[in-house]
């Protein structure tokens, strides 16, 4: 999984919504090897949360 390295990628990815989809989205971009910045646009109050389900 890549990591964000701005010398090497000035790149911006700006996703909206940082739901189930929206971590699906960053997480798949580092995976493909995106080095650049990403961006999540929410309308929520607080950061997103991964939950454990049994």
């Amino acid at each position: 999984m890549a990591q964000f390295y701005p010398d090497v990628d000035g790149r911006t990815f700006v996703i909206l919504g940082a739901g189930a989809a929206g971590i699906h989205a960053a997480l798949s971009l580092r995976v493909a090897g995106y080095q650049g910045r990403i961006v999540m646009i929410t309308q929520e109050n607080k950061l997103p949360s991964f939950q454990k389900h049994d």
